[in-house]
């Protein structure tokens, strides 16, 4: 018999009980779950709200459970009831006060935030990895040039180490947006309960501080109803994503014949089934195809909380998958463009090639016809347009040599973030000395975050230790 459906309600037919049922998705949160209900029964305990002999048993029961071995049966429901019927098959009667004074509700949504904390800060790790692979690069390309392309037409001078560093910012302000949301969802709803809290006296600052949370949330109805950190958690991977799309776009375009400005390694290029020419450069074209799966997962999200009334609702559990499956696809993702970036071959010959191209340094001229002949820019512009368009821009005449050196372009680029390599220089020793500093933060978070079953464990063991002797 169902512990929550009892004689009230019949037992549901199996095809609706595995339509309306989390047992896929909440294997995920099994260990999760476990630790709150330690935390819980520990906070009846020091309350005197259950009978210690009783909240004992409980902790005894909920000690001996091994999350890999627990099979969350459909006629469950979910994970939550799962675990409350195990513990009442070894702890007897004693395991009917589990659920006193919390809900599936507070339940769920702390375990889905603890599991997502942890996703965040592997990714954000993930993320690390890859500025890293990008700032080495960059490193030791700071003197190839190449042209930087606007509406995909040649537009000016740059080298490989400036294009690549904008990448690496891109992704930076991405790893800031990470921490941002990790610090939101690093709060917790537990003693919520379905909503509107309990009569029964629980500390929520004490259990928070077991579970590793920065604080709880302040109003018990939004601690069980919202899920905007699910929404943040997949807006951040979509812009992850997105930045990643965009860089492999560009290894897509600059492997082509057409460009011919980077090999990408024999692992990561597959050929064709007729054609043994080719090598297709299938990994970043998956990444690509997969950024837009998460984007569709944020629409999918913000659909289901749409309109819907505060308060729990079931059509929440459909969230979650859209959760975990865009962080393992996130954090795949990332593991994978590291490897990408870190064996690119760039070809200095076709880029040397791509750079004489003397209209790349147009505006050089224009500014310097305006600097040194005081010729107002526009009629400078049209100048030099004219004499691009009657093909009459040439670097014979020494005065203007140098003017159309890009080399020389490059370096006269001084601006704060530009391509010079005094510029480029300073960019990858901040972002370097920035990543090195975030990576020991990260590392600090999941071994908090790791510890909390092993810690919460501890202190279950020793309350049991205590009323034994």
């Amino acid at each position: 018999m169902s512990i929550l459906r009892g004689k009230r309600l019949k037992d549901q037919p199996l095809e609706i009980a595995k339509f309306t049922s989390s047992a896929n998705t909440d294997q995920r949160i099994v260990e999760h779950v476990i630790s709150i209900n330690i935390a819980h029964t520990l906070s009846l305990l020091r309350e005197g709200a259950i009978p210690r002999s009783d909240g004992v048993k409980c902790l005894k029961a909920l000690l001996s459970l091994d999350p890999q071995k627990i099979d969350i049966a459909v006629s469950d429901e979910d994970v939550h009831v799962t675990i409350e019927r195990l513990v009442s098959e070894l702890a007897g009667p004693s395991g009917g006060f589990l659920n006193l004074a919390k809900s599936r509700n507070d339940q769920v949504a702390t375990a889905l935030r603890m599991e997502a904390r942890r996703a965040l800060a592997n990714i954000a790790l993930e993320l690390c990895d890859l500025i890293s692979a990008l700032l080495t690069k960059a490193k030791a390309e700071q003197n190839s040039l190449m042209p930087y392309y606007t509406h995909l037409q040649r537009a000016q001078p740059t080298t490989v180490a400036h294009v690549l560093l904008a990448h690496a910012h891109a992704l930076e302000r991405d790893l800031e947006r990470t921490f941002f949301v990790l610090k939101n969802v690093n709060l917790c709803p537990m003693g919520a309960a379905a909503g509107c809290g309990s009569t029964i006296k629980i500390d929520r600052k004490r259990i928070a501080k077991i579970l590793a949370f920065d604080g709880v949330l302040q109003n018990t109805i939004d601690a069980v109803a919202t899920r905007d950190f699910v929404l943040d958690a997949i807006f951040v991977a979509s812009s992850i994503m997105s930045n990643l799309s965009v860089l492999c776009e560009h290894l897509i375009l600059w492997s082509t014949k057409e460009f011919n400005f980077v090999r990408l390694s024999d692992e990561h290029v597959s050929t064709s089934s007729a054609m043994p020419h080719k090598r297709n450069p299938v990994v970043p074209e998956i990444i690509r195809a997969k950024s837009s799966q998460v984007v569709g997962k944020l629409i999918a999200a913000f659909s289901i909380v749409n309109a819907l009334p505060y308060g729990y609702n079931l059509d929440l559990q459909e969230l979650n998958a859209l959760l975990f499956d865009t962080f393992d696809v996130t954090q795949q993702s990332l593991k994978i463009a590291t490897q990408l970036v870190q064996k690119l071959e760039f070809l200095k010959e076709s880029l040397d090639r791509a750079t004489k191209d003397h209209s790349l340094c147009s505006t050089d001229l224009a500014e310097w016809l305006c600097v040194e002949k005081k010729i107002p820019y526009r009629e400078a512009y049209h100048y030099v347009g004219d004499a691009i368009v009657h093909g009459d821009l040439k670097a014979d005449k020494a005065q203007t040599l140098s003017v159309l050196d890009p080399q020389k372009s490059v370096q006269k680029r001084a601006t704060e973030g530009g391509p010079s390599k005094l510029s480029t220089t300073f960019q990858i020793r901040a972002l370097s000395a920035k990543i090195f500093k975030v990576k020991r933060r990260i590392f600090v978070k999941l071994k908090i975050f790791d510890e909390v079953p092993l810690k919460i464990s501890q202190e279950a063991k020793k309350e049991v230790m205590n009323f034994d002797s």
